[in-house]
């Protein structure tokens, strides 16, 4: 019975299908490489955004950006889980979220577990898994199995794929590097590096690379990188080799508005947005 239910509000996702045929999109990651690229030059191609993209300062001059994805399962409830202390406390997150998401001019895609809270938006499309949950480019049916909710990455190469792209270019992805980075573009600028030796890093790039190769045999990937970056099982081109220009040097203060970031701050996420600490 509910499988039914959901699968009723899954089947409008099939007017997006090869929407987008043998065309190419931009997918924006939240990385701290994007203090390093202008948007402008992003500004007339297909786009697709995730999580906190849209506080990025020139989130708005993306004129096609033609989706966004959030896939967390009731990350709009009133209560949510944080994810660091595991305890459930008031929605900060999500009501941070609908004040900013423009729901006029964006198309939402989002886990259908978020469907009560979100039943009265307009351009929102619901993806489910069924309780497959595998990492694979064969299960991005947006009208029924849709297994690629795990991560903002893996749901926007689906869901791109489901559209019809032929190329896609994946921007602020900084943990696909060879030598990844953490932190985001709303964060201080740490550039501390990801321990590439830890069992968790290590197991997680083995799937990273089964995926990614999978998807390569269907769709062209590009990741683009800053300088000295690269990655060893996505086709690379610089940032400055691919436009013709220089890095910028902006810092989560150049990209974010202050009173966004002071409510990123108290987010209770650990992100680093003031002080350069090393909490991880």
């Amino acid at each position: 019975m509910l499988k039914s239910i959901f699968k009723y509000f899954l089947k409008k996702n099939i007017y997006l299908k090869n929407k987008y045929y043998n065309q190419t999109c931009y997918l924006f990651g939240n990385g701290s490489s994007l203090n390093k690229f202008s948007l402008k030059f992003f500004s007339k191609s297909y786009t697709f955004s995730c999580n906190w993209m849209l506080l990025h300062r020139d989130y708005k001059i993306l004129e096609n950006n033609i989706g966004y994805t959030l896939s967390t399962p009731f990350f709009f409830s009133p209560f949510f889980k944080n994810p660091y202390t595991k305890k459930i406390k008031i929605n900060l997150a999500g009501k941070f979220f609908l004040k900013n998401f423009n729901f006029k001019k964006n198309n939402l895609f989002t886990s259908i577990a978020n469907y009560p809270f979100l039943f009265f938006k307009p351009n929102v499309y619901y993806m489910h898994d069924f309780g497959d949950k595998s990492l694979s480019i064969k299960n991005f049916d947006l009208t029924n199995c849709f297994s690629l909710m795990s991560s903002a990455l893996y749901s926007m190469i689906g869901i791109t794929k489901y559209l019809g792209f032929k190329k896609i270019v994946l921007i602020g992805m900084d943990y696909l590097y060879d030598q990844p980075f953490y932190g985001h573009f709303y964060e201080t600028n740490l550039d501390l590096p990801v321990n590439t030796e830890e069992s968790s890093f290590k197991e997680k790039r083995k799937k990273d690379v089964i995926f990614f190769n999978e998807v390569q045999k269907e769709i062209e990937l590009i990741l683009l990188t800053p300088q000295e970056s690269e990655c060893s099982f996505i086709k690379t081109i610089n940032y400055s080799d691919y436009f013709s220009t220089k890095e910028e040097k902006f810092t989560n203060l150049n990209t974010v508005s202050i009173d966004n970031l002071n409510v990123l701050d108290k987010l209770g996420y650990k992100y680093n947005i003031f002080y350069n600490n090393n909490f991880r």
